[in-house]
């Protein structure tokens, strides 16, 4: 909308004059300045959040990672999170950071946010986004706040792109269906995973169901053609596991009929989102291969 007046104006120079309304203002008022401006020194305290600074921020802004940053089971960027300090997530440990923000997700410890917000530390939030819109949207939003729009741009379009490649991959006479296995046999809509493989042709299996924990005999009951399951190595101690080793699971989903979503592509959304969308691609192609 054009003010009466400037109507003359080309676009261009009504969006130069609308920021430099901005600026005007900004420079009047300190307090507005400093937060409007990206923050120079940023904190994060949360696993989705490393991966954001280490995938978009300036590397020179990054003043501290979360304890599980440099985790290579859990972090998609833990080869690059060497390169900085950690931070513990404990209130007393926080108390004497340096920084302009500090980046935590929604359910990070309410107390401790508090304290550091009485200290004029500006909140940044990365939510857990359960959707490629919520991603693409996030990663705008996050990129914004710190003042990289482009980096975040960038990484929207290798989603897009990856996505553009996958859609459609499978393809067939009979339908091809999904289920999606999580620990202890955990069975729900599987998010971003579900719906990348709805994407490349398939059917879930659990498509409308309640989310709930699905026994053996449940499983072989809807007869998927394949198990999507984490990639996490099944170990003796870890019972949430162990139904994946089931001898009937075993007998009818062999390797050849399972796909595998490693944790630190699954866990956040976001930087790890195209690796992802190209892991399910190689898997599906193989699993095409064999069938």
């Amino acid at each position: 909308m054009c003010f009466r007046g400037l109507m003359h104006l080309t676009c261009f120079h009504r969006l130069a004059f609308a920021w430099g309304l901005i600026a005007a203002v900004a420079a009047a008022h300190p307090i507005l300045a400093a937060e409007l401006a990206p923050p120079e020194r940023i904190v994060s305290i949360n696993l989705c959040a490393d991966q954001m600074l280490l995938k978009l921020a300036n590397p020179g802004s990054v003043t501290a990672l979360g304890p599980f940053a440099r985790d290579p089971l859990l972090s998609f960027l833990a080869d690059r999170a060497q390169a900085f300090p950690q931070v513990s997530n404990r209130t007393e440990n926080l108390l004497h950071v340096e920084a302009d923000a500090i980046v935590v997700g929604p359910f990070d410890n309410m107390y401790m946010r508090g304290v550091l917000r009485r200290r004029g530390i500006k909140e940044i939030i990365v939510g857990r986004w359960v959707s490629l819109s919520e991603v693409k949207q996030g990663i705008k939003n996050f990129s914004n706040t710190i003042g990289v729009e482009a980096a975040g741009s960038m990484l929207i379009s290798e989603i897009e792109i990856a996505v553009a490649d996958l859609r459609g991959l499978v393809k067939g006479d009979r339908p091809q269906t999904f289920l999606l296995l999580h620990r202890r046999g955990y069975v729900g809509e599987g998010e971003i995973v579900s719906e990348l493989l709805e994407i490349a042709g398939l059917i879930n299996a659990a498509k409308g169901a309640a989310a709930q924990f699905m026994s053996v005999e449940s499983v072989v009951a809807l007869r998927p053609s394949l198990l999507v399951v984490s990639g996490r190595d099944v170990r003796a101690e870890d019972r949430g596991l162990e139904l994946l080793e089931h001898p009937a699971l075993t007998r009818l989903y062999p390797p050849s009929r399972r796909i595998t979503t490693p944790d630190r592509l699954t866990i956040c959304g976001g930087p790890s989102t195209p690796s992802l969308i190209r892991h399910l691609k190689s898997e599906l192609m193989e699993w095409g291969r064999k069938r």
